[in-house]
C-alpha cells in the first residue's frame, strides 16, 4: 500500500507523526520508583505538626451551664467515652485500646527518664572524683549530683534546684534582681521616713508599691527555680 492509499483516522495518525520504531515517546522516561514514591519527610513532619496543632486547638463547649474552652482532642475523647458508657462496643474497644496505649507510653517514658537520671548521677560523681584525684577544677554540673535523690524502692526521683544550665542562669539572674529590688525597697522606705511633703510622700508610696510588686515576682521566680521536683516511675 502506498502512502497515498494510507487511510488516516481513529488509531491511524499520519505516518510522519507516529513514534519511530525503537524510540520511546517519553525519552526522559518515568523516574525509577516514581509509582511508589513516598512523600518527603518534611511533608510528613508538617502533617504531624498540623495534627498536633489541631488536637490542641480549643473550642467552646457548655459544661454544667458554663461556657468553657477545651482542646479538640479532649472533646473527641469525651465523645468516645460517652459512647462507650452508653454501650457501644466499638467505642469501648477504641477507648480502652487508646487508654492502654497511653498508659504503656507513659510507663516507658518514666522508666527511660528514671534510667537516665541514674546514669547522670553515677557519671557526675565519677567525674567529680576524677577531677579531685587530678587536682583540677570540676565542671559545672547542673543539677549537682548531691541535689539528685533516687529512691530505688519506690522509683521516685527528687531534684532540688535547677535541672539544667539554662535554669541555673535564670535562677542567678532572678536572684540578682531580687537583691537589687530589696535594696531599692529599703532605700524607698528610708526616703519615706525623711519626707515631709505630702505630695512627695504619696509619690514615694506609689514607688514602694511598684517595687513590692516587682520584688514579689522576683521572689516567686527564685522559688520556682529553687524548688524540689519529684518524679515517680510508677
Amino acid at each position: 500500500m502506498s502512502d497515498d492509499d494510507y487511510e488516516i483516522g481513529y488509531g491511524k495518525p499520519p505516518k510522519h507523526t507516529r513514534f519511530k520504531k525503537g524510540h520511546s515517546g517519553n525519552p526522559a522516561g518515568r523516574p525509577r520508583g516514581a509509582k511508589n514514591k513516598k512523600p518527603p519527610k518534611g511533608i510528613m513532619k508538617t502533617i504531624g505538626e498540623l495534627m498536633r496543632n489541631e488536637a490542641e486547638r480549643t473550642v467552646t463547649i457548655s459544661e454544667n451551664g458554663e461556657r468553657i474552652e477545651v482542646p479538640i482532642a479532649q472533646v473527641i475523647l469525651r465523645k468516645m467515652a460517652a459512647d462507650a458508657a452508653k454501650g457501644s462496643d466499638r467505642a469501648r474497644k477504641e477507648f480502652l485500646t487508646l487508654a492502654l496505649a497511653t498508659q504503656k507510653q507513659q510507663i516507658q517514658e518514666r522508666a527511660s527518664l528514671f534510667e537516665a537520671v541514674i546514669n547522670y548521677r553515677h557519671n557526675a560523681w565519677q567525674e567529680l572524683e576524677r577531677c579531685k584525684m587530678l587536682d583540677i577544677d570540676p565542671p559545672e554540673l547542673v543539677p549537682h549530683p548531691s541535689n539528685v535523690d533516687i529512691c530505688m524502692r519506690t522509683g521516685a526521683v527528687t531534684i532540688t534546684g535547677p535541672i539544667d544550665v539554662g535554669e541555673q542562669r535564670q535562677l542567678e539572674k532572678w536572684q540578682a534582681r531580687k537583691s537589687d529590688f530589696e535594696a531599692e525597697l529599703r532605700a524607698l522606705h528610708d526616703e519615706l521616713e525623711l519626707a515631709e511633703d505630702d505630695t512627695l510622700k504619696a509619690l514615694i508610696e506609689e514607688n514602694i508599691a511598684d517595687a513590692e510588686s516587682i520584688l514579689k515576682l522576683a521572689r516567686d521566680e527564685v522559688h520556682v527555680r529553687s524548688t524540689v521536683m519529684t518524679m515517680s516511675e510508677g
